[in-house]
């Protein structure tokens, strides 16, 4: 299994790469295999949904190569694209948390491929790694906090 370097998550729409979070940044070789050792790579076509909204599922997704559309859906009206995914995106963090069901779908609108770590085995990760775990634990926090600033700026403006 190849292990990516690391993976970013802007903190702005429309960022430069100075505005990059990058995941893990201070992790060592062991840690990051550690990580990649419970991740299951699956790729995906044009046109494949990798979570739709509404799903019970509790993955966070590490993208490896490709593009996504995130979109979410009120009702019977059109859904609403409100992000594009790429290369070194993270999402589903919602879902893997709070174990409710998916607030949006996503799709591949390029074909790629995307690691997908389950909530158990990042459990079991966890008790034997609690370090490791914890690290991992504050990343997915950064990103939650990153979103919700973002969300926030957007509402003010």
């Amino acid at each position: 299994m190849q292990t990516p370097g690391f993976f970013h998550y802007s903190t702005e729409m429309g960022d430069s790469d100075e505005h990059q979070l990058v995941f893990l940044h201070n992790s060592t070789q062991e840690e990051w295999q550690s990580l990649m050792a419970i991740m299951q790579l699956q790729s995906f076509a044009e046109g494949d949904f990798i979570v739709r909204q509404g799903d019970m599922d509790e993955c966070i997704f590490f993208v490896a190569s490709g593009k996504l559309q995130v979109s979410i859906s009120h009702g019977e009206n059109k859904p609403h694209d409100i992000a594009m995914l790429a290369e070194g995106a993270i999402f589903g963090e919602q879902a893997f948390f709070d174990r409710l069901p998916r607030s949006a779908s996503v799709q591949g609108i390029e074909g790629g491929e995307i690691y997908r770590l389950s909530r158990g085995y990042f459990d079991s990760l966890a008790a034997r790694q609690p370090e490791l775990g914890n690290k991992i634990l504050f990343e997915f926090g950064r990103i939650l906090s990153s979103r919700l600033r973002r969300a926030t700026k957007q509402l003010s403006q």
